[in-house]
């Protein structure tokens, strides 16, 4: 099985170099906005995404015009980082000791805040209480804390807010404000002559709360991110070389290509390559979801981490390292993982201005209640600006979008299912209409000859099986494969023609001897201008009737053999249509293939819409027209010819048995060609949305609802004022929700795997001909 996964190449190719890496210094959505702006903005980059979940930004830049180090230094302008790319065990390196530091300034910050809280609100004032509560908060304020007021400090420098600023803002306001009354109580004591209040509980609570929400997070990111790690892990690091002197065991980043390695019962594959000798059965589910060991022999293909569970083998390595089927899947998988939905881009929006919005409303609150307040005017208007500062969560409006596609891409990958990027999962979350081809996507792809008819029995028998060969040597359409299959001898002559044309939706015509060959369907023969005689129709007929694909063989200036094709359906195609059904999808059949074997498929299946005799246009024609009336149209298939309505269609999904241009015109791709993971992926695409637009809805509502209550509007009311400790605990917790809620995508695929019959093949070895 051979999967190209690359993306398409642009036309700009030769001069575009595209980079990921990680974003230091980023702590909210408004600094990943901050972040790829400056980086649009840069000379010769032509394209910019960052991704606040996971740290992430992709950038494409013209290489003729600017350097990966130019771009560096343009970002650590504005006060961030772009980090060298590393490897995958570098960066989970990294994350691990962002892990180990946050819970260590946490650690401290509880350590300290939890007297000073108790001395502020359990215990009566003493004369050196607020000496001692201003001690214990400075670990809290200069340690724990202080990775926000730098941060904050750098923003301003560049002309910018984010939510550090709003944290530094509110507990800087008032512990400056808690360190003068402490100095001097009496300077702004109240109208009543009592001592100001000082404000250090709420300063070292708030920051407190901040840094468990965000340790919870960052663990709850690291889980979101498992399905690639547990991908990245599958390769082992060392194999069994042979050399002269016998195995040699060797490191990976030492194998070349060719050379020969010695797996053994148990062993994980490590290099993509070949099976020179030996027999075993693979596990193959950590990549294709493939539930049954698949058996391998001599000339197998096998992959890069998959399990050798028996027989012990010798192989010969054809990709290593970034060139094998796993790395190359790994590399999509992140792509796509650092891309955006468009669902996104109005979150995106909010959070460039949330900040600046948030602090005028705070500053708007302090001077109203500042005039309204009857009583200390001064320190109710102060707590409620604090509130309305650090209750205020753009985190949330940045992480509900990419957490969820993160997962989702992720968990795809591990069941077998690759998703290109995350609008591709946003429009199959849409689609309402579904079009498959027939040979290879509902049938299993591997017809053979179940007829052949010769209608002129002058024909050179000896040099017809031979040209037929001749002209199917190229092609990799399972019916020229069928028919090498059936007329291939170690004996025959070996033929060569001249002139070789390819006709999509038609099949084959070259040069043989000075005279014309042919070898396709009705539509070439006609084309052509040929006409077959009553009997060579009345037999064509008959093949149709019996569902097989009928093949015309055209030397000279007639036809002078008919063939009949049969293939059999996958085992769980009926299966799969039904369960589009009930999803609410309207399913056809798309074929060039004649009319009997068509309707005989779409009957077995059971798909009322169907279309024979279809040429690459007419299919797209008819993804146009559904497109036209409003459905959102997604095409399935695995050929050639199905490339242009994959390309056309809102969705393409591609058999991962089918060809490249195939699989690099799709916008998913099914590794191991299971026809159940159609549905699979639709709910996939369905639930993910579901869960972005539940984590829309709340990252929206809990800051229009909760801002108005931090800034007092239910004191008039109810005379309910939010404490400030209460905002900072509702604001960590908020984004902290928005993950927890994405997490519930963990396991999707692997639960439903779980549900699918055995392997296709051995359901399919007892399946008849539709």
């Amino acid at each position: 099985m051979e999967i190209k996964v690359d993306a398409p190449i642009r036309p700009d190719a030769r001069k575009a170099s595209r980079i990921s890496t990680t974003v230091d210094g980023m702590s909210c959505a408004s600094c990943a906005q901050a972040v790829e702006r400056r980086l649009s903005a840069s000379p010769g980059v032509l394209d910019a995404s960052v991704n606040f979940a996971n740290r992430s930004a992709s950038v494409e830049f013209d290489a003729e015009l600017t350097t990966f180090d130019e771009i560096r230094k343009t970002i650590s302008e504005v006060g961030y980082t772009l980090l060298e790319p590393e490897t995958n065990e570098v960066d989970q390196e990294r994350d691990r000791q962002i892990l180990i530091h946050l819970r260590r300034k946490l650690l401290v910050a509880v350590t300290f805040s939890l007297p000073v809280f108790v001395l502020a609100m359990f215990l009566p004032p003493f004369d050196a209480s607020a000496w001692l509560m201003l001690l214990l908060s400075l670990p809290v304020i200069v340690y724990s804390g202080g990775e926000f007021y730098r941060n904050a400090w750098l923003r301003m420098l560049h002309g910018t807010a984010t939510m550090d600023s709003l944290v530094a803002l509110g507990t800087g306001a008032a512990m400056v404000l808690s360190f003068v009354n402490t100095l001097a109580p009496s300077l702004l004591q109240t109208g009543q002559g009592q001592a100001a209040h000082v404000y250090y509980e709420a300063a070292v609570v708030i920051i407190t709360f901040i840094l468990l929400g965000r340790y919870l997070e960052e663990r709850a990111r690291r889980k979101s991110s498992n399905a690639l790690s547990r991908l990245l892990e599958l390769a082992p690091q060392t194999a069994w070389r042979e050399t002269a002197n016998g195995l040699e065991e060797t490191a990976i980043a030492d194998i070349r290509s060719g050379d020969r390695l010695r797996i053994r019962p148990g062993d994980k594959i490590p290099v993509d390559g070949c099976v020179l000798e030996g027999l075993t059965y693979i596990d193959e589910s950590m990549i294709s979801g493939e539930a049954l060991p698949v058996a391998k022999e001599a000339g197998a293909l096998v992959l890069a981490g998959t399990l050798n569970t028996s027989g012990s083998i010798l192989i010969e390595t054809n990709e290593v390292g970034e060139g094998t089927m796993l790395a190359r899947i790994v590399a999509l998988v992140r792509d796509a993982q650092g891309s955006k939905a468009p669902i996104q881009s109005f979150a995106d929006r909010v959070a460039a201005v949330f900040v600046p919005i948030v602090l005028v409303i705070a500053l708007l609150t302090f001077i109203l209640w500042s005039v309204l307040a009857v009583e200390t005017p001064f320190a109710f208007a102060f707590s409620a600006a604090l509130s309305v500062l650090v209750i205020a969560c753009p985190c949330a409006l940045g992480l509900a979008t990419p957490t969820a596609i993160s997962i989702a891409i992720g968990e795809g990958a591990t069941g077998g299912i690759l998703i290109k990027d995350a609008a591709a999962l946003e429009r199959a979350a849409r689609a309402d209409s579904i079009l498959f081809d027939k040979t290879g996507t509902l049938t299993v792809g591997q017809p053979s000859v179940r007829e052949v008819y010769w209608l002129d029995e002058e024909v050179e028998r000896h040099k017809a099986p031979a040209i037929i060969c001749a002209l199917e040597e190229a092609s990799e359409h399972p019916l020229a494969q069928a028919l090498r299959r059936h007329f291939f001898s170690e004996e025959q002559l070996r033929l060569s023609v001249n002139n070789f044309e390819m006709l999509p939706g038609r099949g084959v015509r070259a040069i043989f001897e000075g005279q014309r060959v042919m070898l396709g369907n009705r539509a070439l023969i006609t084309e052509a201008g040929l006409h077959c005689s009553d009997g060579c129709e009345e037999r064509a007929h008959l093949y149709e009737k019996q569902g097989l694909t009928v093949v015309y063989f055209v030397w000279g200036t007639s036809v002078r053999c008919l063939i009949g094709i049969g293939d059999h359906l996958r085992a769980n195609a009926a299966e799969s249509v039904e369960a589009l059904l009930r999803m609410g999808l309207r399913p056809a059949l798309l074929s060039g293939d004649n009319q009997g074997s068509v309707e005989a498929v779409a009957r077995s299946v059971g798909i009322a819409n169907y279309h024979a005799k279809l040429l690459p246009a007419d299919k797209v024609a008819i993804v146009q027209e559904q497109q036209r009336q409003g459905q959102v149209a997604t095409v399935v298939g695995d050929g050639i010819n199905d490339a242009p309505a994959l390309a056309a269609a809102d969705v393409g999904i591609a058999m991962g048995s089918g060809s490249d241009i195939a699989l690099e015109s799709a916008d998913i791709s099914l590794v191991n060609s299971n026809i159940r993971l159609v549905a699979e992926t639709l709910r996939l695409a369905r639930r993910t949305m579901r869960i972005i637009r539940q984590n829309l809805f709340w990252a929206f509502f809990y800051n229009i609802l909760s801002i108005p209550i931090a800034a007092g509007l239910l004191y008039p009311i109810v005379g309910f004022l939010l404490d400030p400790m209460l905002a900072g605990a509702a604001m960590a917790f908020s984004s902290l929700s928005v993950v927890s809620n994405s997490l519930r995508l963990r396991g999707f695929t692997q639960g439903a795997l779980q549900q699918l019959p055995g392997r296709d093949q051995q359901a399919e070895a007892g399946s008849t001909s539709p």
